[in-house]
């Protein structure tokens, strides 16, 4: 008779039976323990690194506010208000006098922007988080056609400059941070 064949003619105890379905049923039930435990250990740390970068970007939007940093740009309307379309940190000056040659802000989109609006200097920008979609508009002799639309994602980077005329859109609901450095003003903002 061939071996294997001899090995499930082998007479077994009903105890060692019981035995070994028993030992299965320890183990499964370890490992099930085991992968709740780490998942637990898991879900702790990812509240605890939530909350603790929560808490640094309130104190640090605190301190911004405190020491003028935080600039709140608003869209003018027709109305006496203009809406809040983005909240500016300022990084590095404060002022924005022509004595200072570059300056670094980073930028908070909250929503889209309903007009064109030019920008005072030329800046390269660099999307941190989020999605930015810009619609140009190009001025003509006679009249202002919509230009290139550019979409832009985490990490990409666009050169802007002075004449540019553009339309910030942004998806509801949604946010985009934005690292800009800029030279020199040239002109002021406008709103077409």
């Amino acid at each position: 008779m061939p071996f294997s064949e001899s090995i499930y003619k082998i007479k077994v105890s009903p105890m060692l039976k019981i035995l070994g379905k028993g030992t299965r049923n320890t183990v499964h039930a370890m490992e099930t323990m085991i992968i709740v435990l780490v998942t637990g250990i898991f879900m702790i740390f990812t509240l605890v690194i939530y909350n603790t970068m929560s808490m640094l970007f309130h104190l640090l939007d605190s301190v911004m506010m405190f020491s003028g940093r935080k600039q709140e740009i608003t869209e003018n309307t027709d109305q006496d208000k203009g809406t809040i379309y983005m909240i500016r940190y300022v990084i590095w000056f404060q002022d924005t006098e022509k004595t200072n040659k570059f300056n670094i802000f980073i930028n908070h989109y909250i929503t889209s922007t309903n007009d064109y609006t030019t920008q005072p200097w030329k800046s390269c920008s660099l999307i941190l988080y989020g999605m930015l979609r810009e619609d140009y508009q190009i001025k003509n002799k006679d009249k202002q056609e919509d230009g290139p639309i550019k979409v832009r994602h985490t990490w990409n980077s666009v050169l802007h400059y002075p004449k540019d005329s553009i339309k910030y859109i942004i998806k509801p609901n949604t946010t985009c941070w934005e690292l800009v450095v800029t030279t020199q003003n040239v002109q002021h903002n406008k709103i077409h």
